[in-house]
């Protein structure tokens, strides 16, 4: 999920793409079941391209490239990461995972979205010092 303000545009051929922008991923840990003690959001430098119906583009985070799709990374759902990754994102509270697990979200954000998009550009200051903190990126 893009969290500034990112120009769109299409090519000659209809392919939309936006340029890079400031874009929220949600993360999980692959070495714990998905829950509020699991949720984790990091703020990473991108720019997603249309392939086929789909937004995608990567990142690199601690020298592990990670593929995006859609909303948070991962098509509305959380990106399983190791351990080492999921500790340089940043908590969401508690009652943001309970908006997420229960939004009906399907491919995309579900009724959470604004909230999450509001929480991240809230502490964007505190995201990024973290990141900053946790390794070069």
């Amino acid at each position: 999920m893009f969290i500034d303000n990112v120009k769109t545009y299409y090519t000659k051929d209809g392919e939309q793409r936006t340029t890079s922008g400031q874009f929220l991923c949600l993360l999980s840990c692959d070495d714990l079941p998905i829950g509020p003690d699991n949720f984790r959001g990091i703020i990473v430098a991108t720019k997603l391209s249309q392939f086929g119906h789909w937004m995608m583009g990567s990142c690199k985070i601690e020298g592990h490239k990670l593929t995006l799709s859609g909303t948070y990374g991962e098509d509305g759902l959380t990106m399983t990461v190791p351990h080492d990754i999921f500790e340089l994102g940043t908590p969401l509270p508690p009652e943001l995972f309970e908006a997420w697990s229960k939004g009906r979200g399907w491919n995309d954000a579900g009724s959470e979205g604004l909230s999450i998009r509001q929480w991240a550009i809230d502490n964007m200051k505190v995201i990024k010092t973290k990141q900053r903190k946790g390794g070069k990126l």
